[in-house]
């Protein structure tokens, strides 16, 4: 992945803490987590060059005393479309660059058979270099969160998604 987002002039930070052996032999398998990690930097490359971004970084350790795998990109946010039908249709805003929406759906699989939950934060109209944020939370929850400064017409589009818990930001 690393090489892929040089081809294409992004650059993609790692950072690791915690004990990523004990990651890979007692919370998650190491198929799964390669997969997991192709899916989720995969989105990040897409959202990264189409919104003519930079940067990627990817962060896998102990947060809060729970281990996780977080995303942070400098590319598009995601569609409303996107949010609504993560994990329930195949949904894709890319099929002409060969997306299918396969990788958020197998995200969602592997979020249930491990009960972990997703968080996605939203930077939108902030100065922060990078933004959206995606974390893969191994906590047992099992929950769908989405934190967002979206306006009042998408936020009311998103909660036909009942699992969807959005916190919002004026």
């Amino acid at each position: 992945m690393v090489h892929k987002g040089q081809t294409q002039g992004i650059s993609l930070e790692v950072s690791l803490t915690g004990n990523i052996h004990y990651f890979l032999e007692e919370i998650m398998e190491e198929q799964d987590f390669l997969t997991l990690l192709a899916d989720l930097l995969e989105n990040a490359l897409i959202a990264t060059r189409h919104g003519k971004g930079t940067q990627i970084l990817l962060h896998i350790g102990l947060i809060n005393k729970c281990y996780s795998i977080s995303v942070w990109d400098t590319g598009i946010p995601f569609t409303k479309e996107t949010l609504l039908h993560f994990g329930r249709k195949q949904y894709t805003t890319h099929k002409k660059d060969g997306g299918s929406g396969i990788g958020l759906m197998s995200t969602y699989e592997l979020l249930q058979k491990y009960q972990a939950s997703i968080q996605i934060e939203e930077f939108i109209g902030n100065e922060k270099m990078y933004q959206k944020k995606v974390s893969i939370l191994f906590d047992g929850n099992c929950e769908y969160h989405l934190h967002t400064k979206r306006d009042k017409k998408e936020l009311s589009y998103l909660h036909q998604r009942k699992d969807l818990h959005i916190t919002y930001e004026t």
